[in-house]
């Protein structure tokens, strides 16, 4: 897993916003992924947000992607009275998606437990400089501590969510910390010329039965 920080890298924040005709001044969360009920809890997230709207007014969620799921997120949504709270931008070519993560102050991964886990999102979260919040799943706990990008979690449990963004939000120099260390991990070695080398050596030591 891996991300290429040549697409993937920090833009100005406030000109993503306008360019997208966001409000700069507001908070902005963003998840970028597919609708699809055994990879991502997105549901979960959205639960979260009347919760954090109470603790932070200006908060807003962008959702990036489409799937199976969207149907039921687009009526959870409409039931809880999040419009303008939660944004559904849909499904955007690949080229897009880093203006929208740049965007966010905090880029969030929450997944199902399964096994076989590619969380290529993460990646793309790094290299554009962004703290992160994920649950624990997948081996993410190793890379979180390895290079303390951001907040993990160990649960789906909204509340969960509610607190571990909300602390994080209050701490501009934590996210700003967090964010410069997922943008070195990525340029030392989360990126696709640092993985293939890895594994052509990996393959030359098999060959050589090493």
């Amino acid at each position: 897993n891996a991300a290429n920080p040549e697409i993937f890298k920090p833009e100005d924040t406030d000109q993503c916003r306008r360019e997208l005709g966001l409000d700069p001044g507001k908070h902005y969360l963003i998840f970028i992924g597919s609708f699809k009920k055994m990879h991502h809890a997105v549901d979960k997230i959205v639960l979260a947000m009347p919760g954090l709207a109470e603790k932070l007014p200006d908060i807003i969620l962008l959702v990036v992607g489409d799937g199976e799921d969207r149907p039921n997120i687009e009526k959870m949504v409409a039931e809880l009275g999040l419009k303008g709270r939660v944004l559904l931008f849909g499904e955007k070519k690949f080229e897009e998606v880093p203006r929208y993560i740049n965007c966010a102050d905090i880029c969030l991964a929450p997944y199902v437990e399964k096994p076989g886990l590619s969380p290529l999102k993460v990646f793309d979260y790094m290299a554009c400089g962004k703290p992160l919040i994920c649950n624990s799943v997948g081996g993410l706990d190793a890379l979180f501590q390895a290079h303390d990008i951001g907040t993990l979690v160990h649960s789906l449990e909204s509340s969960i969510w509610v607190d571990a963004i909300d602390a994080l939000i209050r701490d501009p120099e934590r996210m700003r910390v967090c964010g410069e260390n997922a943008r070195r991990a990525v340029l030392e070695t989360y990126n696709w010329n640092s993985i293939c080398r890895t594994i052509e050596k990996t393959l030359l030591e098999c060959v050589s039965g090493k």
